[in-house]
């Protein structure tokens, strides 16, 4: 399996990354790629939330 990445700021930013940290350009990618995933995760956690608040507040609502 492999990842062909073509874009060089991307590739740059893997690599400084990298450099920083010790680690390998895989594991700082894995990393990243790990953490965005939580993060869209909770920000659709949150807007089922808010979705359901919403219909709640409309039904609270009706009831006046």
């Amino acid at each position: 399996m492999s990842m062909n990445i073509k874009d060089e700021e991307v590739h740059r930013l893997a690599r400084k990354l990298a450099d920083q940290t010790g680690h390998s350009m895989t594991q700082v990618v894995r990393e990243a790629l790990m953490e965005y995933d939580a993060k869209m995760k909770a920000l659709d956690q949150k807007q089922q939330l808010r979705e359901a608040l919403n219909a709640l507040i409309g039904c609270l609502a009706e009831e006046d």
